[in-house]
Formats: C-alpha cells, structure tokens, sequence
C-alpha cells in the first residue's frame, strides 16, 4: 500500500481570526473557507466562494510543543531506524514559518521544531546502548539562486562565497563546499544551530530574510557495535521556505525579490505536482537551486512532512487559499521510504584477511590429515623460487622425467619460470646471430669511432699494476670515485678552519650569560619599584602594556561613533531644513489654489508656471527628505551596533584587567578606603555568574533545558569576541 506526504495546517493566532471565512470541522482535519459574497453591483458572479480542505491536521492556536508532538515526533524513532525525512514549511510572509521551525532562540518555552527534535534525538541516541551514531549538522541559505553556507563566519559580503551543487557517483545532489560540524552531544548541535541563526541574521543578509529558502540538515550515521559492517546513513531536512506574497503588496524597490521568490516558489509547485502524477515520466528538479538540492528529499524515498501556515485575518484570504491549495497537492505525493545501507570497506578489508587467514590454517590442517604437510601455501621466497626454476630446467634438459604439482599456486609459478626461460633463450639467440652475421663494413665503422682510453701517466688508480708490484683487483661497484688532490687539500684546510673556530667558541664567554649575572639585581629593584601604589595607577599601566589592543580597539570605536553621532547630528540639521522648506512651499500652494491660478481647458486642469515650479520644487525636496530619512536611520542601526559592541569591548578591558592584576601583583585591599576607591573597576554585571545565577532558577522548572541555555550562552560568548576582535566599519554606508 503507498504512502503519502503527511499536510498540517497551522492558523496564526490573531485576536483578528475570522471565524466566518474559517471554519473549523470537530474532527481538526478539515477546514471550511467560505467568502462572503459582495452586494450586487449590476453584473452576475458565479464564482466559487466555499471550499473543504482535509488535511492531517489543523493546528490552530496550538502551543509549539502541540505542533512538534504532531508533526515532529514521530519521525525521530523512524529517523534513527534509518530512514531519511524532510519537513517543510511553506506560507506567506508574516504567517509564522521561521517561529515554527526555530522558534525562539532565547526563549526554552517558544522554541521550534529544530531545537525539540534535537533534544528527543540525543535523548533516544543515549538509550541505544548497542548502536555507535555519528551526527553532523550543516546549515545553507538560497538566496536569489545563490547558495551560501550559515555556518562558515562572515566579516563582510565580498567573503561570501557561492556555493556550488553538484552530482556524486551514485546520483545524488550534494552541495559541493559546504561545511559539516560534527555534534556530539545535544549542547554542540543546539550551539551549531543557534550559531547559523546568527549568521542568518547578520547585517548582510537581515533585509533579504524572508526571501530567503533555509536549509537545516542533520545527518545520522548508525552502525551495530558487534556487527559494524554495515551502517545506515539517514538525513533529517528542516527547510523553511521564503514567504510566498503578491507583487501589489510590496513597494517598488523590492518588487523584483519578490518576483524571484515567487519564481522559485511557482517551480517548486510544478515540481510537487509532477511528483504526483503518477503518468509523468520527467520530474522538473533542475529548475531551480531548490528542487536540485532536495530532489532525493522528494523523490519518493523520503518521509515527507508540510506545515502550511497561514493567517486567519479576511484580508489575507487569498494567500491562505493559495498555501491550502498547495498542500493538497502535496498530499498527493507518493513516498515509500527505505533504509540506505551502506557498507564500510574499511571493516570489509579487515573482514576479508580474517577470513583469508582462517581458510589458509583450514586448508594446511587438511593436509596435515592427508599426509601433506610439506605444501605451502604462503608466498614463495626467493630460495623457493630458485628451487623451482631448477627443477624446470632439469625438466627441459630431460635429467627428470617429470615435475610434481603440489598446488595451483605452485603450477602458476612454474609456468612464470617456463616464460622467462624461453624469453632469455630467444633473447641469446638474437644475439648471437647479430654478432655472426653482422656487415664487415659495420663493424670496420665500429673499430674506427672507438677512441682509446686516456690513463694517468702514473699508475695511481685502483686495481693498475705499480712499478715493481702487482695489481691489488678491480673496485666494486659500491666503491666512490678517486677524489683529485685539490678537493683532498681542500677538505683538510675547511676542517682546520672549523676545528680553530670550535676552539674560540669554547674559550670565548658568552655575553648573554654575563649580562644576566650584571643585571639580575637592578631587574629586581625595578620590578619592586613597578608595583603601583593603587589600582588606578595599575590600570593605567595596564592599558598602555598587556590591554594595549583592546585599548586601542575601544578608543577607535569610540571614535567610529563621535563620527557617527556627528553625521547624524547633520543629517538631522538637513532634514529639519526641508522639512521647513516642504511646509512652506505647501503654504504657498495652498494660497495659489486659493487665488484660483488653475486654469481650465476641455475640462482638464492645467496649472499656472508658478504652481508648475513649486510643485517639482516640492517633489525635489520630499525625495531628499526620504533619502536623508533611510540614511539617518541605518546611521541609527550603526550606533546601537557600534554602542554594544563598545559596551563589550569596555566590559572585556575590565575582566582581563581583573585577571591580569591578580596574576601580575596578586595585592589583597586591606582596608575600606582602597576598596571604594577601586569599586568602578569591579565588574558587576558579570555575564558569567548571571547566567549561573539564572541558570539554577530555570533548571528548577525544566532541568531538560541545561543544553539549550549553555548553548546559548556558547554562541553570545563567541559573538562577545568577534565583536570585540573585528571592529565593524560603517565607512561603505550611503
């Protein structure tokens, strides 16, 4: 019997739900929408104005442990027994999508389907004692046909690197680049997530994020601890998909994003709906980046997952039915998931020479019982190798009758031996009727071009005969080369020089041992004159030595935001300016039209010069009101960055300054006085034992939420140092 892809309808809570337009059936499968028909105005409309979506599911002002324990829960047992799932979310923008797959990143109550299906599956990878499971997470972005990975850190757009999709051997669709974080434990996978989160929602990618597809992938590898040969690879897709929106709703200068998404969005439509049907013999998955990437997650082999969220309000009608619409076609996809085994050739190597050993003592304990226990069955050494080639050639001169066979290992060996003997032969006949039979004139030419030998005048080399003596043999071939006299005489003269230079470096002292005995005393003195009489003199010093960078990192972003607060202080100035100017010059318009300048022509009015100028005046000074208008307020959203980022900056200076006194002077204030007097160097806003502090009082509501919170905790403290390490510049704003 087939499957199908599972549909749930989740309804935003809105205290603005039309309950006429929808109508909610007690069975909380089935949906009614019902338009309310206008008043006549002349003309005949027969349109269809009621409809019946049956869904899985309707999840109306349903909680995000509802909608996880619905939609998400049982695929996690099914995930870890192997087989691969995809959850979707589709919808219009503002319907809900990113809250219900991450929900709250600061919140353990409002989090999303992502973080709770982390939790549940280490919670059941910790129960199953006999498996090994390997977990590795990755997250992407698609973007205008544009992949980019969120968890590779961004310091500015010209870093962002594209993202190549490609086909691998077996004829799956991988991202070629993208980055997989191993995830041990719950802690490692929530931080790796919240971690892509704050990528998503950097500066260069926070005014395209809900034109965006997001791509959440966990991949599992399970093996048996006794029997690993083989292991199963399954894959978990979260993908949150971009808001579906009419054109008409947007301004003009995002129209063109828009149609985009909408373009990917309407692709993917075609694709479901060649999916489900079932006479279709071409699926569209190269469309678009999205359908290639998810083609194995929709291809039938997958459990599939879609939550369609929409919004109750009458004046998002039409969008809901568009997201309705589209989820019944879903419906209609068939899916017969299956396990993906996968063998491991390390272990299949192992396997093999286990089991070639054990058959060679299997096979030598035989002949043992068969009266044969000569035979070898092991590789032939070099000596048993001559032996046979004896033996063959005691066969081919007729001294034996005939070769024994012992193996086939043995016959293959003798008949390499036959091979090289006849080869050899051939190779000496050759050669001998060459030398017999070769032209006169041949070797006449070969006589003439041999030069003779030129020897030494005294016989010094190896092997010649001395005067009165005799021939002491020829050098071997591992004998080196006679050297000549001069490199000899040369040798000896580099090794006198070196052995002169030894000899001074030995007799003459070492200056850095000297001075340390000189000024071992006054390094002393110094240091006790360094200990600073307070803690403010300590922390001057501190700035100007070991807090040097961070220093300077504070006074440049104090710096970056004089600037700042400048250039606002003047856009400001401007804007105040037009804003008089606009006003006055609607002033004047209203009088012209007072004093009646329109004039009529045909029944068209044309306007006077002089309202004809202070209209285009008008128009000129409303469109730099705007434009100093966006540019003020990115001015804003630069200052409340760059205020944090010194709050930070300014906290770090403060803890490493504790820490480096203690370690440098370790000086205990003794008395109260002192202690005032270095109060506003204490830190009293410490993250640390905040968090520690917040920390006991929710474990003691809900003690599963330790590795969410600490996770968390992960993410703000690398921020914290990014922040603090790269200074943000905001000299590329308009």
């Amino acid at each position: 019997m087939d499957k199908y892809a599972k549909v749930y309808i989740r309804i935003k809570p809105s205290d603005r739900f039309s309950s006429e337009t929808f109508n909610l059936l007690p069975d909380e499968k089935s949906l009614n929408v019902n338009i309310r028909k206008e008043k006549e105005n002349g003309y005949i409309d027969n349109q269809v104005r009621e409809w019946n979506f049956k869904t899985c599911g309707i999840l109306h002002n349903a909680s995000q442990n509802i909608v996880y324990e619905k939609c998400a829960a049982p695929l996690v047992s099914k995930y870890l027994d192997g087989y691969s799932c995809t959850l979707f979310a589709y919808g219009q923008t503002g319907s809900g999508k990113t809250y219900t797959i991450t929900g709250s990143c600061h919140n353990f109550q409002q989090r999303g389907l992502v973080p709770r299906t982390i939790s549940q599956l280490y919670k059941e990878i910790n129960e199953r004692h006999e498996q090994e499971i390997r977990v590795k997470i990755s997250y992407l972005k698609i973007y205008k046909e544009t992949v980019y990975d969120l968890l590779v850190p961004i310091k500015s757009e010209s870093q962002v690197d594209e993202l190549i999709l490609t086909v691998n051997e077996h004829g799956e669709t991988y991202v070629k680049g993208l980055s997989l974080h191993d995830a041990a434990t719950e802690e490692i996978a929530l931080s790796i997530l919240f971690e892509g989160e704050l990528n998503r929602r950097t500066r260069q990618f926070e005014k395209n994020e809900n034109k965006s597809h997001y791509i959440f992938t966990i991949l599992i590898k399970t093996r048996q601890i006794q029997t690993n040969s083989k292991f199963l690879i399954s894959k978990f897709n979260f993908v949150d998909l971009a808001g579906s929106e009419r054109i008409k709703k947007y301004p003009f200068e995002t129209q063109s994003q828009t149609v985009k998404v909408n373009k990917s969005l309407s692709f993917f439509e075609q694709t479901v709906r060649a999916l489900s049907e079932r006479s279709r013999l071409h699926i569209p998955f190269r469309q678009t980046k999205l359908t290639h990437l998810l083609q194995d997650s929709l291809g039938g082999k997958f459990e599939i997952v879609m939550i369609g969220n929409i919004q109750g309000e009458r004046e998002n009608i039409e969008e809901s039915l568009s997201t309705l619409r589209f989820a019944c076609r879903v419906m209609k996809i068939p899916t017969q998931p299956v396990i993906n085994f996968s063998v491991d050739p390390t272990y299949l190597c192992n396997q093999y020479k286990n089991e070639i050993s054990l058959l060679k003592k299997e096979l030598a304990a035989y002949d043992t019982l068969a009266d044969k226990s000569d035979i070898n069955y092991l590789s032939f050494t070099d000596s048993e190798i001559n032996d046979i080639h004896q033996q063959v050639l005691k066969y081919i001169s007729f001294d034996v009758e005939k070769i024994n066979f012992v193996n086939l290992k043995q016959i293959n060996e003798i008949l390499v031996q036959f091979r090289d003997i006849v080869n050899q032969t051939e190779a000496r006949v050759e050669k001998r009727l060459q030398e017999k039979y070769a032209p006169k004139e041949k070797k006449e030419n070969c006589e003439k071009n041999i030069e003779p030998i030129n020897t030494p005048e005294k016989g010094s080399l190896v092997g010649e005969k001395e005067a009165n003596s005799f021939s002491i043999g020829r050098p071997g071939t591992f004998v080196k080369p006679a050297m000549s006299p001069a490199i000899v005489n040369l040798k000896k003269k580099n090794k006198k020089t070196k052995e002169n230079a030894e000899g001074e470096h030995h007799l003459t002292p070492n200056p850095l041992l000297s001075s340390i005995s000189v000024k071992m005393e006054p390094s002393i003195h110094n240091f006790i004159q360094d200990i600073p009489s307070s803690k403010n003199e300590a922390y001057e010093t501190f700035k100007h030595k070991a807090g040097d960078a961070l220093y300077k990192a504070l006074i440049e972003n104090k710096d970056c935001l004089s600037k700042i607060v400048c250039k606002e202080r003047d856009i400001s100035t401007v804007m105040n300016k037009s804003l008089q100017e606009i006003e006055q010059l609607n002033s004047n318009l209203k009088v012209l039209k007072d004093a009646n300048e329109e004039i009529f022509q045909n029944g068209i009015v044309v306007l006077g010069e002089v309202q004809f100028d202070t209209l285009n005046k008008l128009h000129s000074l409303k469109k730099e009101y705007r434009s100093n208008y966006k540019h003020l307020q990115n001015l804003r959203v630069d200052k409340i960055n760059l205020e944090n980022v010194i709050k930070r900056c300014r906290q770090k200076l403060l803890n490493e300054f504790e820490f480096w006194y203690k370690e440098s002077f370790g000086i205990a204030e003794q008395n109260s006085k002192d202690k005032k007097q270095t109060s506003c160097f204490s830190v009293n806003d410490d993250r640390g034992a905040y968090f520690e502090k917040a920390e006991k009082t929710l474990l003691m509501k809900s003690p599963e939420s330790a590795a969410f919170y600490s996770a968390r905790l992960q993410t703000d403290r690398r921020k914290l140092v990014e922040d603090i390490n790269v200074r943000p510049t905001f000299e590329g704003r308009p």
